[in-house]
């Protein structure tokens, strides 16, 4: 979207920041236990702006067993990003305070 914003921003004089930055203000994306992408996913956007949802109880829900597969999904990420997407971003997303370790 940032690359289509320099030759359009003229048009489109309410926008001061970039898409990305847009983005990194007020978006997350939500990954579930079947997406074979979410390592990908943390890879393009940062690992700061992606939550995981076991989408429990819907029918299709990965259930148990749902923290299982998406850790073994992000096998690839750094071990931080596992904390991210598990647990610090959902709460900061919601205002909470997770309790200390």
């Amino acid at each position: 979207m940032d690359s289509h914003w320099n030759p359009w921003r003229k048009l489109l004089p309410a926008l001061r920041m970039k898409p990305s930055e847009y983005f990194k203000r007020q978006c997350v994306i939500s990954t579930e236990p079947d997406d074979d992408v979410g390592d990908a996913v943390v890879e393009h956007v940062g690992d700061d702006y992606v939550v995981w949802a076991s989408d429990f109880p819907h029918p299709d829900a990965h259930f148990p067993g749902a923290v299982t597969k998406t850790l073994g999904s992000m096998a690839r990420l750094p071990p931080a990003s596992g904390g991210k997407l598990l647990a610090t971003n959902a709460a900061r997303l919601y205002g909470l305070t997770l309790p200390r370790r």
